[in-house]
């Protein structure tokens, strides 16, 4: 299983926009093959910093995900909401 931790540090003013685009690729993901979760969550100090956890069976599987029509054509659109780049991290379980 892969989990993995993108974090969105969003402009003050661009909110709205990028939780309708975020909805959007929600809605697409979870029906992909393999995704186990795929939440979005908003920081409780920083209201303008949200982390998307989700959970692939298999790195094949988020691979696929990556090259997805949903994100290709949505995190273009979310770039210019962003304060500064995301951070995206992948784990793989041990236990």
């Amino acid at each position: 299983m892969i989990k993995g931790v993108a974090t969105f540090f969003i402009q003050n003013d661009k909110e709205e926009q990028f939780l309708e685009l975020a909805k959007e690729m929600i809605k697409a993901t979870v029906k992909e093959s393999g995704c186990k979760e795929y939440v979005l969550y908003r920081d409780n100090g920083e209201p303008n910093v949200f982390s998307m956890i989700e959970d692939w069976e298999s790195q094949a599987d988020l691979d696929s995900h990556g090259e997805s029509e949903h994100i290709k054509r949505i995190i273009p659109q979310m770039m210019p909401l962003f304060e500064k780049e995301p951070e995206i991290r992948f784990y793989t379980k041990i236990q």
